[in-house]
């Protein structure tokens, strides 16, 4: 078992958090939830709010593994463009999913204002293209949230995008 994270930049940005110490001896709890990644803490801190006696057991640190290496990022949407997604479950299926990560962020946000959790929140987020093809493919993507999903977007071509992003790699957002 390693004591550090493994090297990220987003390991980098922060101090090294100390080592917890291992269970020893008996813990009795109503629930076990099995890791400290984004689903086990949500798990753990959803159970303890209804009165459950829950213990969170981790073999490394807490946030190890993808949830630790996301780059602090809460998107919504999906791993895949919104014409996939119904294509395969039909629009309404699709919509309801879409409107569930829309809930999920602001559940997060929720609960960080609840619990005072310092994590620099910033609202928003932009998805950027590299290529031309990425770039129809978040226009059409832009124009298909405003229009069926009422979710906010707006396009930036390359120089807006500059003003926010200097980099010469992305073509527009």
């Amino acid at each position: 078992m390693s004591a550090a994270f493994p090297p990220s930049w987003y390991a980098s940005s922060l101090p090294e958090p100390p080592a917890l110490p291992p269970l020893r001896g008996e813990l009795h709890a109503d629930v076990a939830i099995l890791g400290a990644g984004y689903t086990g803490l949500t798990a753990a801190l959803e159970l303890a709010l209804r009165g459950q006696r829950v213990v969170v057991l981790e073999a490394q640190r807490i946030g190890w593994g993808a949830s630790g290496r996301n780059g602090g990022q809460a998107l919504v949407g999906y791993g895949c463009e919104v014409d996939e997604l119904e294509r395969q479950l039909g629009r309404e299926d699709a919509r309801r999913l879409f409107d569930w990560s829309r809930e999920a962020v602001q559940t997060m946000r929720a609960r960080i204002d609840r619990h005072g959790i310092e994590c620099h929140w910033v609202e928003g987020h932009a998805s950027v293209a590299i290529r031309a093809r990425h770039e129809r493919d978040l226009r059409a993507n832009c124009e298909h949230r405003q229009r069926h999903d009422d979710y906010p977007m707006q396009g930036w071509e390359r120089d807006t995008l500059r003003g926010q992003r200097d980099s010469p790699r992305y073509r527009g957002a």
